[in-house]
């Protein structure tokens, strides 16, 4: 029991607090909108309700308050905090394992539209409210199509997504 309240309470304070982004490969938002690595080099930019993307990343997909209420009240109190964990943990899994083989993350908290462009693909387009889960993550390379990564499974898919040669 003391577990899951210490769980809740971690919870409560990561979805409060600004995105973390500790690493030099992970993309530091700047106040002009514009997501970059510590190179410079730009990944993203933000418009509005939509973020352009047009290099290799990995696209972490967060909802916004409203949309965690909303679930809340369709789940009731207990369900939504047990799949809450689940993703918590998942997503932090798979920010620790992107760090660790220096893939570009982009966070993206309430944004309603991803724009993914490439040279296979043109442009690609995801409305994030229609997403079933609540947290995703796009797997991206401007050579193919976003991909829609499981995060339980992420060394499995990262390696079919860029191929087993990127482990």
């Amino acid at each position: 029991m003391p577990i899951k309240v210490i769980a809740c309470c971690l919870l409560i304070y990561a979805c409060v607090q600004p995105a973390r982004q500790p690493a030099s490969s992970i993309v530091n938002r700047q106040d002009t909108g514009v997501n970059r690595m510590d190179t410079g080099k730009q990944l993203s930019i933000s418009q509005g309700d939509t973020v352009y993307i047009n290099t290799r990343c990995a696209v972490m997909v967060s909802p916004d308050s409203q949309l965690l209420e909303k679930r809340k009240k369709e789940l009731g109190e207990e369900m939504f905090q047990t799949g809450y964990d689940d993703y918590a943990y998942y997503m932090n899994q798979c920010y620790g394992f992107f760090e660790k083989h220096h893939l570009p993350i982009i966070e993206t908290r309430g944004i309603k539209y991803i724009s993914f462009s490439g040279n296979k693909v043109g442009r690609a387009v995801v409305r994030t409210d229609t997403l079933e889960d609540l947290y995703n993550i796009y797997l991206f390379d401007p050579s193919g199509a976003p991909y829609l990564a499981d995060m339980i499974m992420i060394d499995d898919e990262y390696a079919h997504y860029f191929g087993k040669d990127s482990l």
